[in-house]
């Protein structure tokens, strides 16, 4: 599951659960919206890519923005980034992120801007595979920057705007 809060909503996302075969489905990712105001529940659609350990925030344009993780029911990295429009519950690709990469953040900043940093590209327990790259999407533009690194690399990083 991943939380990030945007005018009053909560974003989770993740594989449903088959409550008759008590399995996880890995064939789908989907999100739900919950509104801190109205207290109610909403579903979305889903994204075309099922995947685990993924990031996700919501995106300045109000869609649903995900990235990196593993393909669902396999430890293979995506590298691949999806947008779930919200309104009309449909999916698109966009550009590939730089580092294919899980146990990431993804922060919406400046206006238009996502921005994409730490994480591992190795699902072992160990140092290797560990990021300090950073990157910057641009959602008018519609690509990836690469910024300098961190100073350190950091697997799961707490990153909230200010």
């Amino acid at each position: 599951m991943q939380f990030n809060a945007r005018e009053g909503q909560l974003v989770v996302l993740g594989e449903q659960h088959d409550p008759n075969t008590m399995r996880f489905d890995q064939t789908e990712l989907r999100a739900v919206l919950y509104n801190l105001t109205t207290q109610g529940w909403a579903t979305t659609g889903e994204l075309l890519t099922c995947r685990s350990n993924q990031a996700v925030c919501v995106a300045p344009t109000g869609s649903i923005v995900c990235t990196g993780g593993f393909t669902c029911g396999s430890h293979e990295l995506e590298q691949s980034c999806e947008e779930l429009v919200v309104e009309g519950s449909h999916s698109m690709s966009l550009p590939a992120a730089i580092v294919g990469r899980f146990g990431h953040s993804l922060l919406p900043v400046y206006g238009r801007h996502l921005l994409h940093l730490g994480g591992s590209t190795t699902p072992a327990k160990s140092t290797e595979g560990l990021l300090a790259s950073v990157e910057l999407y641009d959602s008018v533009a519609k690509e990836w920057i690469s910024l300098p690194s961190l100073p350190c690399p950091l697997l799961h990083p707490g990153v909230c705007g200010a």
